[in-house]
């Protein structure tokens, strides 16, 4: 069986990171994320977070390079996370999300991320701190 692939934005601007609070579903209402979506058959992982950012928060975005890892999700899913940047628009919550806003690395551990996300962190702290 072929893993589907989940990807997420870490989209960087200066010292912050912007970060997504879920509205549904239910069991991660609340939760905090690294915006992103699912990989559609056909597109690239990187053409997927551009799509799913503009959908799911109305910002166009340029996808850098992959932060190392993958973590598990549920039905034979993975996430897999990039380092992004805004081009255009501001970002504001569509359907899925309550809330965006913007945090520093060092606030990382005062929020209630979804499993998935928590799990990617470190990975994630060593991709920023390497980014001029």
């Amino acid at each position: 069986m072929e893993l589907s692939v989940v990807v997420a934005g870490v989209v960087v601007d200066a010292d912050r990171v912007l970060i997504a609070q879920r509205r549904r579903p239910v069991f991660v209402e609340g939760k905090w994320e690294f915006p992103g979506g699912k990989v559609e058959p056909g597109e690239t992982e990187p053409d997927a977070l551009v799509r799913e950012l503009m959908e799911e928060l109305d910002i166009a975005c340029t996808v850098f390079e992959r932060v190392p890892g993958e973590w598990d999700l549920s039905m034979g899913a993975v996430l897999h996370v990039y380092l992004a940047h805004i081009e255009a628009g501001a970002p504001s919550p569509g359907h899925d999300h309550m809330s965006v806003r913007w945090v520093t690395p060092e606030e990382f551990a005062t929020i209630d991320w979804l499993d998935s996300d928590r799990e990617a962190l470190p990975a994630v702290v060593r991709a920023l701190a390497q980014t001029p």
